[in-house]
Formats: structure tokens, sequence, C-alpha cells
């Protein structure tokens, strides 16, 4: 029979971590977002179409990656909820 070891600590911490990258992603992105309004408004024409696009599109990827990476940390968070639930009911079943 195969042996399925579990370190729930380390799911918890994988779990934590990437919530707070998630986060931190959202942060930076806003402060971008700040800095780089006050030099879009000098910008005309051509370069300020071009940037608009570019903006847009990688804004919604951004969006997209970081969406992943929180339903990631979501299922980690869960699975290593359930892990542990099923390790309590194997517990439970013992000693009974």
């Amino acid at each position: 029979m195969a042996e399925l070891t579990v370190n729930n600590e380390a799911l918890d911490a994988l779990s934590r971590g990437m919530a707070r990258a998630t986060r931190e992603i959202r942060e930076i992105l806003a402060a971008l977002d700040v800095a780089v309004s006050t030099l879009r408004a000098e910008w005309t024409g051509a370069a300020s179409d071009a940037y608009d696009r570019a903006q847009r599109d990688w804004t919604c990827e951004l969006a997209a990656m970081n969406d992943t990476l929180e339903r990631l940390s979501d299922r980690v968070e869960n699975a290593n909820q359930n892990y542990q639930e099923t390790e309590r009911s194997n517990i439970r079943m013992w000693r009974s």
C-alpha cells in the first residue's frame, strides 16, 4: 500500500504566501497606476493611444494571472483543511 504524507504547515505556509503575493501584486499595480497617471496626463497622439492599448491588454493579463493565483491559494488551503479533517476522522475512527 502506498504511503501518503502531508505537511500541513508547509501547505498552510504555501497558501498564505500565495495570498500575500496576490495582495502585493494588487498593491504594486495600484501604485504603478498612480505613478503612470501623473505622466499619462502629458501624453497625446499615437503614443497615448499605443499606451492605452498596451495598458488595457497588460491589465487584463495581470488580472487573469492574479485571479489564477488567488484560486490556487484557495485550493491549497481547501486541500490542507481536507487533509486535516481526514486525519482527525481517521484518528476518531481508530479510537472507537
